[in-house]
């Protein structure tokens, strides 16, 4: 039987050293794009791993300098001695950047060609052992999607090693001229106490029926695709996407959603929906309706995110999403979706607004206010969620005659939860005919 030889290049690595001990700023290059574990040979990395210390500790990397170094770790012999240091040099042009970034494009290509060896190596294993296709299946494209980009962030890193490969420095992370990728929600009130909906973290937005869920998601996610340009998956599994373009058409374009329902309108209110129709239609906005499983909507998010057409994903609601499995009880379901949902706001560094209904133990003749031991179904959904938000009326229902003013209903919100900043609560205007939210002092 033949012996395989796995995918590497031995000369591109060696080229990669022997022109950061020609030129140290090259070091620069090849650590934005490689690490430790793409070199093939064990010698390569051992080098490698050194060079690196060495320009952390600010000390000039040439041949002598190297091999002092690898001397005093006891690594000299395993890399071959002086001689190999002395000759990594040998046939590498001086100064080339764009060399360098050539010699590191071969070493990663055959670094991933491994990876997915060992990848498919594994999922056959698994195959053959009887173990569920459909887990396999999510493993093989959370696989893929991983090697997909070109730099390795799998492994423990040092805060030093993020911030040096991603470009960070002091004044972006604490003194940030921007948002941070944060999705503003146009509620100044709340924006005051959250900044927006961040990159990577799960936001939970609960409410008894008809309190208006949807109309806060969609406004908030119809405004971001709109007015900021910026792609937005909604997932909705309660309603079609006929009703959710005809709530977002008659938000943008103020007209009472039940005129138009029943063709009651002007000439006036159909040149307000015409404009807000293009508007919508032109928007980056992509909805999913029907029914979904965590595992579709992870595909999904993910073949969006390498498309480049997902900055945040919504999801309405938390449960109706489909099981592909079985569970003991229903809270072990919902707390699997919910471990789902963050595992991809995680995975695609993207904020993901979940949509969930209350349990009734709150309801009454007079309401309570809602409560994190609300969330129905699931502890999992408290201890999951970064941000939990409870939309709550205010002492009677909105379409009340006492609970209205100007038409428009004063809906409670309360952040419940917010790891990462204070918790408080705040009045929204909920302009129930137009399903659309706004800032209190504006209505």
């Amino acid at each position: 039987m033949a012996v395989r030889i796995m995918p590497q290049s031995l000369d591109s690595e060696r080229a990669i050293l022997g022109s950061v001990l020609l030129d140290n700023p090259a070091l620069f290059v090849a650590m934005s794009l490689l690490s430790k574990s793409d070199f093939y040979g064990t010698a390569n990395q051992i080098v490698f791993e050194k060079m690196v210390a060495m320009s952390d500790a600010g000390r000039p990397i040439d041949p002598l300098t190297v091999c002092d170094g690898l001397g005093s770790d006891g690594t000299l012999d395993k890399v071959g001695g002086a001689d190999y240091i002395s000759a990594l040099p040998d046939g590498v042009p001086i100064g080339t950047q764009a060399g360098i970034e050539e010699y590191c494009r071969i070493v990663k290509e055959r670094s991933i060609a491994r990876s997915l060896i060992a990848s498919s190596e594994n999922v056959i294993a698994k195959c053959l052992a009887g173990e569920d296709p459909r887990s396999i299946i999510d493993l093989a494209q959370e696989t893929m999607f991983s090697l997909s980009g070109t730099a390795n962030k799998d492994n423990f890193r040092t805060f030093r090693e993020i911030l040096r490969v991603d470009g960070q420095d002091f004044a972006k992370i604490f003194m940030p001229s921007g948002d941070g990728g944060a999705i503003p929600t146009g509620l100044a009130d709340f924006d005051a106490l959250v900044q927006g909906f961040h990159p990577g973290e799960l936001v939970i937005v609960a409410a008894r029926p008809s309190t208006g869920k949807t109309a806060l998601a969609l406004t908030i996610a119809m405004r971001h695709a709109i007015t900021r340009r910026a792609h937005t998956c909604f997932a909705s599994i309660e309603m079609n996407w006929q009703a959710i373009l005809s709530r977002a058409v008659c938000s943008e374009a103020r007209i009472d959603s039940h005129r138009l329902r029943i063709g009651f309108v002007t000439a006036q209110d159909m040149g307000k929906v015409s404009k807000a129709y293009d508007s919508i239609v032109a928007a980056p906005f992509y909805i999913k309706d029907g029914s979904l499983t965590p595992a579709g909507l992870r595909a999904m998010a993910r073949k969006m995110k390498a498309e480049g057409k997902c900055d945040s994903l919504w999801v309405d609601y938390i449960q109706l999403i489909s099981v592909d499995r079985k569970f003991g009880s229903r809270n072990e379901e919902v707390g699997y979706i919910s471990k789902s949902l963050k595992a991809i706001a995680t995975e695609l560094n993207i904020p993901v607004v979940a949509l969930s209904q209350l349990s009734r133990a709150g309801e009454g003749k007079k309401p309570r206010k809602p409560i994190l031991s609300d969330l129905r179904d699931s502890g999992s959904l408290e201890q999951d969620a970064d941000t939990v938000l409870f939309l709550h009326r205010d002492d009677k229902p909105l379409d009340d005659e006492d609970g209205t003013f100007d038409g428009v209903g004063r809906v409670l919100g309360i952040l419940a939860k917010q790891r990462n900043g204070p918790t408080g609560e705040f009045h929204l205007a909920f302009m129930k005919k137009f399903t659309r939210f706004e800032n209190l002092a504006m209505e």
